[in-house]
């Protein structure tokens, strides 16, 4: 891969990979609301307001469902739309779709920092929740749910990195044979898609 393909690190760049994210998870508290708004009233009634237990599951329940559904934006936000991303994994399956080059070029073009950019902010979660300043949840409400489970937090931060890492992948494994089966031309030589 040519140099010149790759993402210049730069503030400007940093910053809206950051912004992303932080849309990414905006998307969740709306999917969220969309989704329990009309069940609310139903779920209410059956709640026992004295039932502790049944209560801090439902509390994990709902981070753990924000983990999964951070997919959602994640692929909305970072991948439908992308057009240099598109590009680039348009350019190396010019010749034929092989996943691991994908992989290998997206994660060389800006998979790698982004990787980076999340798990800078989920340490700022995990210190946050050291120092009592658990509104940084808001932040990353996706991770919430790793650290409302019964183990240590630091293992939290990992679970909650490791299930982005994944989320991330298989945005990456959607969107790029996605571009792939609707591209207009294999194989021609010419870059321009």
């Amino acid at each position: 891969m040519n140099a010149e393909r790759n993402e210049k690190v730069t503030a400007k760049l940093v910053l809206s990979r950051i912004a992303w994210f932080l849309l990414c998870s905006f998307g969740i508290l709306v999917i969220y609301l969309v989704v329990m708004a009309p069940l609310a009233p139903m779920l209410a009634a059956r709640i026992d307001p004295t039932d502790e237990a049944a209560r801090d599951w439902r509390y994990a329940a709902t981070f753990m469902a924000w983990s999964v559904i951070y997919i959602i934006p994640l692929y909305i936000f970072l991948f439908r739309k992308d057009i240099g991303l598109k590009t680039e994994v348009l350019r190396v399956t010019d010749n034929g779709f092989d996943l691991k080059t994908v992989f290998k070029a997206v994660y060389k073009k800006i998979g790698l920092l982004d990787h980076i950019i999340y798990g800078a902010m989920s340490l700022i979660v995990l210190l946050a929740h050291f120092v009592n300043a658990n509104f940084f949840y808001f932040l990353m409400i996706q991770e919430a749910g790793f650290y409302e489970l019964p183990i240590p937090r630091v293992l939290s931060f990992f679970l909650a990195v490791l299930c982005f890492a994944a989320e991330y992948a298989l945005c990456l494994l959607v969107a790029s044979k996605r571009w792939d089966k609707n591209r207009l031309h294999r194989g021609s030589g010419s870059s321009d898609h």
